[in-house]
């Protein structure tokens, strides 16, 4: 494919996040990654019990009002609606990847996923922890040093 043009239509499973048009759906997937945690609750989830979570696995979300994690979640049910309807074009160039390598449930989404939309080399590195857990400071560190190191 000519870098520059439009790559084919990821397949539903690609974006199956881009197909959650609700509030309420977007939040039910996200909670399917703590329901283990959370698995000592009779009565389900409640916000307190969420939080609660978020702020124990210090989520960037833990710290936030209900208004304005209210106003995130807008936000990324509107992302989702802008991934379903963008044109994806392929890069031209070199692409360096981080892939958070732990085991998951979900096995639709892999680096390979992404060679499509690269012109040149996908250039991998394993990280070893779940994507929800890519930005904890110990994972930015890992980051920190190959960025570090390719930048020399």
């Amino acid at each position: 494919m000519r870098p520059g043009t439009p790559a084919a239509r990821p397949s539903a499973d690609l974006h199956d996040a881009a197909q959650l048009r609700t509030i309420e759906e977007y939040l039910e997937r996200q909670l399917q990654q703590v329901r283990a945690r959370l698995a000592d609750l009779e009565d389900g989830l409640t916000t307190t019990d969420v939080l609660a979570t978020l702020r124990r696995e210090a989520s960037a979300l833990a710290g936030l009002s209900q208004r304005t994690l209210r106003a995130v979640l807008d936000i990324v049910v509107n992302n989702a609606r802008l991934m379903r309807e963008h044109e994806t074009r392929v890069f031209d160039g070199d692409a360096l990847f981080f892939t958070a390598a732990a085991p998951r449930d979900e096995d639709w989404l892999t680096r390979k996923a992404w060679a499509p939309y690269i012109g040149g080399t996908l250039e991998n590195h394993d990280i070893d922890c779940l994507h929800q857990d890519l930005t904890q400071p110990e994972r930015m560190d890992e980051i920190a040093e190959v960025l570090r190191a390719r930048l020399r």
